[in-house]
């Protein structure tokens, strides 16, 4: 008798011990399912960051390009400018200077 109510009570405690594991296992199951839930959404917040970083950089990229180009063309214009610049002081330069000869020559006549 005293045996029977050994294996009763080792039944008992296995089924106790069972009902626990599943239990767990259960707890478990619903952690993984969580913790997939949160790599997922992590996972789709670092593309949405990602990809928002890729269209800045591309815009970044694009504002600079244009702007190296604008500043080429300002460059080309600047050069453009000064050599024109320099031919109009030339001209300025004959200009007096004929003017100085044409001077003369009617104060001589007079």
């Amino acid at each position: 008798m005293e045996l029977e109510g050994r294996v009763r009570r080792a039944a008992a405690e296995r089924g106790a011990v069972e009902l626990k594991k599943n239990e767990f296992q259960g707890e478990l199951e619903k952690q993984r399912e969580q913790l997939d839930k949160i790599q997922s959404s992590h996972n789709f917040q670092m593309e949405s960051v990602n990809k928002l970083h890729q269209d800045e950089k591309a815009i970044l990229v694009n504002n600079i390009t244009t702007g190296e180009r604008l500043i080429r063309t300002l460059q080309d214009q600047l050069k453009a400018l000064q050599k024109n610049y320099g031919k109009l002081q030339q001209d300025v330069l004959l200009f007096q200077k004929n003017q100085t000869h044409l001077e003369k020559k009617f104060s001589y006549d007079l």
